[in-house]
């Protein structure tokens, strides 16, 4: 599941409130990229995922802070934590990430491991963003919510899904 929100030019901070209603996935993917680059102007890349001075963020389901990450201008403890909450393998390369491949993964469970169906949880999820600088230009960020579900086929191949949110 997804979910977008545009940033104003001259913001410093913002905090997205329950992206997801009262849905908290086990797993958060965060990434930001140019308006002008979602909109089609030929001279930006809609795929180039900036950090755009981003100082650090806070992620919260209830009030209570489940990850906090400075980024500042290098964005190598948030690989560190990206990596770690991804599983660890399969992640991208560094030289890749800290080129035009930013973006953050937070892992909601608070006990979890590697090998565990993510269970979701309800209530209230929040995300803030603060930059050391001025946004200069309008920003798309996007929060994906990983979630597994489970499915049944029938004999004449119709897929019922058994997930709701």
């Amino acid at each position: 599941i997804v979910h977008d929100e545009i940033l104003n030019a001259g913001l410093t901070e913002h905090t997205i409130n329950r992206p997801f209603g009262t849905f908290c996935p086990p797993k958060l993917y965060i990434w930001m990229t140019s308006l002008a680059a979602v909109s089609g102007v030929h001279k930006y890349n809609p795929y180039a995922w900036q950090t755009f001075a981003l100082n650090n963020f806070s992620v919260k389901i209830n009030g209570a802070e489940i990850d906090n990450c400075k980024v500042g201008g290098s964005p190598n403890l948030a690989y560190h934590k990206s990596k770690l909450a991804n599983g660890g393998d399969y992640f991208t390369p560094h030289p890749v990430y800290t080129n035009n491949s930013f973006f953050v993964v937070v892992d909601c469970r608070l006990q979890s491991d590697g090998n565990s169906l993510l269970l979701d949880t309800k209530g209230s999820l929040s995300i803030t963003l603060r930059f050391g600088d001025e946004l200069e230009g309008n920003v798309k960020v996007y929060v994906m919510g990983e979630v597994d579900s489970s499915f049944n086929v029938d004999n004449d191949r119709s897929v019922t899904c058994n997930y709701q949110i």
